[in-house]
């Protein structure tokens, strides 16, 4: 003997897609909420950060070992705020990043404008040395950092020695060029 499924209520079934709707909405804003979360700690303002201009994942990132560079382009109408940035953008970043929080300390280097320090550009040079980083995005990294109008800012695991150069295993160094227009975000563990 076939046993008959009830039929769905019509009402039941509409309230039913807008819960689903409600939800996908919810779970839609909670990503963005993040994510302008996210870039507010970092430049001092919230904007959306796209699908990157260009990206590289070494191989073994996927186990918590490696390096991470992710271009992304600034939104136009940040193009001038990062140009000549108030005095308050130099407070950023800020410590910790929501996904550093495991970290016994952190420090932080504040945004500064033109070339980085000697012991800055070795730091980013080596750590994308380290991981066979195609060339080309290589390139696109090195020529941002040597702008004069670039800002360049990092957030590493542990604190610097006095008297000792800082050389972090883990870090996320941030190049903002507001002449390219991008955000270069580079993430090394070891």
């Amino acid at each position: 003997m076939k046993t008959k499924m009830p039929a769905i209520n019509k009402k039941t079934l509409k309230w039913f897609l807008i819960l689903v709707f409600v939800c996908f909405l919810g779970f839609i804003n909670l990503y963005y909420l993040y994510a302008f979360q996210s870039t507010k700690r970092i430049t001092s303002k919230r904007f959306l950060l796209v699908k990157p201009v260009e990206s590289f994942k070494s191989p073994m990132w996927s186990h918590g070992n490696g390096c991470s560079v992710k271009i992304f382009r600034i939104p136009n109408h940040l193009q001038n705020y990062f140009t000549k940035p108030p005095s308050t953008f130099f407070d950023y970043p800020l410590a910790p990043l929501p996904r550093k929080r495991f970290w016994e300390s952190v420090y932080v280097k504040k945004w500064t404008t033109g070339t980085p320090a000697k012991e800055e550009a070795n730091l980013v040079q080596n750590a994308l040395k380290n991981w066979n980083i195609p060339a080309a995005l290589m390139e696109t990294v090195l020529m941002s950092m040597t702008i004069e109008t670039s800002h360049h800012a990092y957030v590493g695991h542990g604190q610097p020695r006095t008297g000792q150069s800082y050389n972090p295993a883990i870090f996320d160094y941030f190049i903002l060029d507001p002449v390219n227009s991008w955000l270069i975000i580079i993430s090394h563990v070891t």
